[in-house]
């Protein structure tokens, strides 16, 4: 679960003043937990705003300080939200945070300038600087954001102002001052919080200075987390998306925001459910859905896309997809999508097949691993072959992946591992 959004309050008032030198005095909130210097008694308001995860209420405190020689102001605001505490795992929290920190930069339509790691009584956060266009002809203006993740809360402080007077000097008392009321255990981000961040988004990655450079792919491995009876473990890197058996069907949702597995991206947070396997191995699935993606697509410059597939993984170096896929270039394209990486290169690219694929295999001999697609469930018609040899403990299984922006569900039925152990 990656949050993405900050109530427009956040966003509207970006202004210049001609300072921040105005006294303050402490305002607490027993229900948020937090006191911070403020320049008056702020506003306080509650909004109920849609997430990936259902309706998140953020709670917002406000405060305007004018400046008596022009018409504009600066903007203090403290926020906060509690997100449901399922979601919050040592292996989610950079990727809340960077969520977090790109969806603020994305919805004020702002420049960032710097980000770095910080913390709060052992809690991870991050700290943000940015540019934000004046109103009222205000200008170019400057904000600063500080975001923390105290145990299933996140918290957003934020001070916008002129570029001349919102200078790092003048707003560092305000920011410093937020202080929590009572301690609670931090959630350690693995590797602690100066591991790296989890790979976002293409458009991400542009934002950081790197658009011609695709991030490398890691040997990372996600536990599962959920058992799904005759199917395998749930792995939810993010924490957003359901899995559950109904009748004979496996069905996995993906809400509608980018989640992918492949090296081009830089992401490998699509859900699957997986089981153990080791030596040669087939795994077949039927696949019995016409997919059918919208025409908004999450990646930018990207086309919708839905896959439903089956997978064998070592980690996120080295793995294979055989997908039924689609996408939406004006009107629905069906295709079958095989390809994989390699040590974290990405040489494994192929796919075909007719048209109305109904049922999917993958089956390993030794190093060689062979793709198979069927419309009948019968009559199987071979992609090429690909030399998977890896090694080491593995995984076989079924994957979702999309970059649609309404949600999609993947549904399987009948899947068959024959090597697998199970777990």
């Amino acid at each position: 679960m990656t949050p993405k959004r900050l109530p427009a309050l956040l966003v509207l008032m970006t202004a210049s003043l001609s300072g921040c030198g105005a006294s303050k005095t402490t305002f607490t909130s027993v229900a948020g937990n937090y006191k911070i210097l403020m320049p008056g008694t702020p506003n306080e308001m509650d909004q109920d705003l849609p997430t990936q995860v259902g309706l998140i209420k953020m709670h917002t405190a406000t405060a305007l300080e004018r400046d008596p020689f022009s018409s504009t102001v600066f903007n203090y605001t403290v926020s906060y939200a509690d997100y449901p505490a399922q979601l919050v795992r040592p292996e989610t929290v950079q990727t809340m945070l960077d969520g977090s920190a790109n969806g603020s930069i994305a919805f004020a339509k702002s420049k960032e300038l710097s980000r770095k790691s910080i913390e709060l009584d052992g809690h991870p956060g991050r700290e943000l600087k940015f540019e934000a266009q004046g109103t009222g002809g205000a200008g170019t203006g400057v904000g600063r954001l500080r975001i923390y993740l105290v145990g299933d809360r996140l918290y957003q402080v934020l001070v916008i102002g002129s570029e001349a007077k919102a200078t790092d000097e003048a707003t560092k008392p305000f920011l410093d001052s937020f202080a929590l009321l009572k301690q609670r255990p931090p959630v350690k981000a693995g590797g602690g919080i100066n591991a790296p961040d989890l790979p976002e988004t293409r458009a991400a990655s542009i934002v950081h200075g790197t658009p011609n450079s695709p991030p490398t792919a890691t040997a990372t491995a996600v536990a599962p987390r959920l058992q799904l009876p005759g199917w395998g473990g749930l792995v939810d890197p993010v924490g957003d998306c359901p899995a559950q058996i109904k009748g004979d069907l496996l069905e996995i949702t993906v809400p509608g925001t980018l989640h992918d597995f492949a090296v081009a991206s830089g992401k490998f947070d699509a859900p699957r459910v997986v089981r153990d396997v080791a030596g040669d191995f087939t795994a077949e699935v039927e696949v019995p859905d016409d997919l059918k993606p919208s025409t908004q697509c999450v990646r930018p410059g990207g086309v919708p896309f839905h896959g439903e597939g089956l997978v064998f993984m070592l980690d996120n170096a080295r793995f294979v997809r055989l997908e039924k896929a689609a996408v939406n270039r004006g009107a629905v394209q069906p295709y079958v999508l095989l390809e994989g990486a390699d040590n974290g290169r990405n040489p494994i690219n192929g796919g075909g097949g007719p048209p109305g694929v109904k049922a999917l295999r993958l089956q390993r001999r030794g190093a060689i691993l062979t793709a198979s697609v069927s419309q009948d469930g019968q009559n199987w018609m071979p992609l090429p072959s690909i030399n998977a040899n890896f090694d080491g403990p593995a995984k076989v299984g079924v994957m979702a992946v999309s970059s649609d922006a309404s949600p999609f569900t993947a549904r399987f039925r009948g899947l068959k591992i024959e090597g697998a152990s199970g777990r």
